[in-house]
């Protein structure tokens, strides 16, 4: 498979994804990072639902900001990491009245995080699940855990947190029911939950600038280094313009 970030929609890389934006079906909200794309490059399916017409992605990372600034010089493109529009979609939410539902992370995490957004928007339509663990297929059970909360609270918005590719796959794969319950956007926000419930702190600033936010975290977490050290193959791709 041929790999061109022009072959992604990239359709909200130039401004801020907002709520507020008209929909007739399920929208799948990405935050697009060195790690996912990289992944795609080797995942047909992951790759199919990037860019599916569900598919919503927005710039997240110095690397791929950089690449796509190079690539499509005439947009002023932005960048949107799920740990900052975590808080803006939330506060949208609170404004526009829509139900909330934090799916993933680990129990503790996903109840700090729920109780920290309620009291920051004064909101109290925003809930939290974190169904047991589940390698991919996801088990019966955990499939009908999911659904039975999704039946009960009956969310706008879900914010998952299940890791890549798992939480794309899940959705893709419960387009039509998610619709059915009257889910509007699905947002793959990775750590955004346990950021929120602190238990990771955000990287400076200025390491987030200079595209060394895996460098720092690095630092922090030294068992990371395999992790991160596929995604150095993303520097290659960028200098000899293979995107």
């Amino acid at each position: 498979m041929k790999y061109e970030l022009s072959n992604i929609n990239m359709n909200y890389s130039n401004k801020s994804f907002s709520l507020k934006d008209n929909i007739n079906e399920v929208k799948f909200v990405t935050t697009l990072n060195t790690e996912l794309l990289l992944k795609s490059i080797e995942d047909e399916k992951l790759f199919k639902i990037l860019n599916s017409k569900n598919s919503i992605i927005t710039v997240d990372g110095q690397w791929i900001l950089f690449a796509l600034k190079r690539k499509y010089r005439n947009l002023d493109i932005v960048k949107n990491s799920g740990s900052d529009l975590i808080y803006s979609i939330t506060k949208e939410a609170s404004i526009a009245k829509k139900k909330v539902l934090l799916l993933g992370a680990l129990p503790d995490s996903n109840c700090l995080a729920v109780a920290k957004l309620k009291e920051l928007y004064s909101y109290d339509d925003i809930y939290g699940f974190s169904p047991s663990f589940s390698s991919y297929p996801f088990s019966e059970d955990f499939i009908q855990s999911i659904k039975e909360t999704i039946t009960n609270v009956k969310p706008h918005i879900i914010i998952t947190a299940f890791g890549v590719p798992k939480q794309e796959y899940w959705a893709y794969d419960n387009k039509e029911y998610l619709e059915k319950t009257g889910v509007e956007h699905v947002l793959f926000f990775g750590g955004a939950i346990d950021m929120v419930a602190g238990k990771f702190k955000r990287v400076p600033k200025i390491f987030q600038v200079v595209g060394l936010e895996g460098l720092y975290r690095l630092f922090l977490e030294p068992k990371r280094i395999k992790r991160y050290y596929k995604l150095v193959k993303i520097v290659p791709l960028i200098i000899f313009n293979k995107l």
